[in-house]
């Protein structure tokens, strides 16, 4: 049986769909990084796994971590205890103790976009964050990751920049960090900012874990889909951080394009390459880098969505997840900005942020919100054809 309690090297992330494609590959890849979603969310489980007979067997033969993205940490609204749970209890029983989740938002009233916006990086969205972590942290009784994300939205008048956002939540929580270095890659190039300074900025100590995976150019903008071989730009950044930083482990994402395999055998063989010129065989002895972070000393404080402290931040997401899901909305918002106060009060400063998003970007992210909509209504018919044979025996 594989040991959980200290996954290192070069990883691969857990996709059922091509279990047994991996498992004919594993000596490309030292652990597992497996999805929380395809096992807490009923019908990813049917449609994929649905007695975990293959997760089981995968984590039997590699150490394993789990990484999330239904959780929405960012959004001021309470977290979802039931999902929260299902985490715990996915993880109970298989014994693995490494999780990670997103830094983002994506889920308010009821609508959940499943991609992730930045929160906007004020010191407010840090005291959010803070409260929310710790919340989580106490039910799952361990430390976890938090990863930066992709974004198409660069939230104007930010307190801060995305690296002192980061420092600054290291301050305030135990988390350590799951640095996606090609999200670094992708931000960095369509902002315009140096990825190399960016990641020197970080708590080298408080990065565990790094990503990287293959996007796609889409009306000039990178677009982080996980669809394609790594770019190359972003393979001296992998040198570059696991110079700089503790990371123990690096994974390979890919969602979808999953043949020929050969495709992800040429990047797990480079990163082989690079990891193990910047790392031992074996993770030296001693604590890990999360053990070596001091148990947080702040209070679990009740999270509190309606407090008038987070007022602004809230009514901002909220518009602008309408404003991604509703297209008649978002046309009389932008046309009248003044419309927005109807719905969702909220100070003139972040008024003018909600409309200082560009309609390009509020139209691509509607693009997408529809994209996912007839994914999940697809995946809820294949799920009811699977029950209908599973219980009619054709």
């Amino acid at each position: 049986m594989a040991d959980h309690n200290r996954p290192y090297g070069v990883g691969l992330a857990y996709r059922p769909e091509i279990h047994q494609t991996m498992m004919r590959h594993r000596h490309l890849f030292d652990m597992l990084e497996i999805a929380a979603i395809d096992y807490t969310v009923r019908g990813w489980r049917i449609l994929n796994d649905p007695t975990e007979k293959l997760l089981r067997e995968a984590v039997e033969h590699y150490p394993s971590c789990v990484h999330a993205t239904s959780m929405s940490i960012g959004s001021v609204e309470d977290h979802d205890q039931g999902d929260v749970n299902r985490t715990l209890k996915l993880m109970d029983d298989h014994n693995i103790v490494s999780f990670s989740e997103h830094l983002a938002f994506h889920r308010m009233d009821g609508l959940d976009l499943k991609s992730f916006l930045p929160m906007p990086f004020d010191s407010v969205s840090v005291d959010w964050v803070a409260r929310k972590y710790n919340a989580i942290r106490s039910r799952l009784s361990r430390p976890f990751a938090l990863e930066n994300v992709s974004y198409l939205v660069d939230i104007p008048d930010s307190e801060m920049d995305e690296a002192d956002f980061l420092i600054e939540l290291t301050r305030r929580t135990d988390c350590m960090l799951l640095l996606d270095v090609t999200n670094v890659f992708n931000n960095a190039s369509n902002f315009g900012y140096d990825p190399y300074e960016f990641i020197r900025r970080l708590p080298g100590d408080r990065i565990e874990q790094l990503h990287i995976a293959g996007g796609h150019l889409e009306d000039g903008q990178w677009i982080d889909s996980h669809s394609a071989p790594v770019m190359d730009g972003v393979w001296g950044l992998l040198d570059e951080t696991l110079k700089c930083t503790a990371a123990e482990v690096v994974i390979l994402e890919k969602d979808i394009n999953f043949l020929p395999f050969e495709t992800i055998s040429a990047d797990l063989k480079k990163m082989h390459e690079i990891f193990y010129r910047n790392r031992p065989r074996q993770p030296d002895p001693g604590p890990s880098p999360s053990e070596r972070v001091a148990p947080c000393d702040h209070p679990v404080n009740p999270i509190e969505p309606d407090n008038p402290e987070f007022a602004d931040l809230r009514s901002f997401q909220r518009a602008m997840i309408k404003m991604i899901t509703d297209k008649p909305y978002r046309r009389q918002v932008l046309d009248n900005p003044g419309t927005v106060q109807q719905l969702f009060p909220m100070s003139d400063k972040w008024q003018q942020r909600l409309i200082g998003c560009s309609r390009r970007h509020y139209d691509s992210m509607a693009s997408g919100w529809r994209f996912s909509q007839r994914q999940a209504a697809e995946r809820d018919a294949d799920v009811k054809r699977k029950e209908w044979r599973a219980w009619s025996g054709v």
